[in-house]
């Protein structure tokens, strides 16, 4: 969605970066080919699946659930 909005930033004459920030989400192929550049938020799927998985099994089950932190 983010190119598309730069995009769409771009024919309204609106500059980014200046006028406006955009930053993506999942790091999509055609996020590099926009100039400048689109910053990303890359996300480890497997990892954060695993954990959610753990979370709702320990919580099924009634134990403690771990504090959700990025370690």
């Amino acid at each position: 969605m983010a190119p598309g909005l730069r995009r769409a930033l771009r024919e309204a004459a609106i500059r980014t970066p200046g006028q406006v920030a955009v930053a993506g989400f999942d790091g999509t192929p055609e996020a590099e080919s926009f100039p400048p550049p689109l910053a990303t938020v890359r996300q480890d799927f497997a990892t954060t699946g695993r954990r959610s998985v753990r979370l709702l099994v320990n919580h099924i089950e009634g134990r403690a659930t771990e504090r959700l932190n990025p370690s």
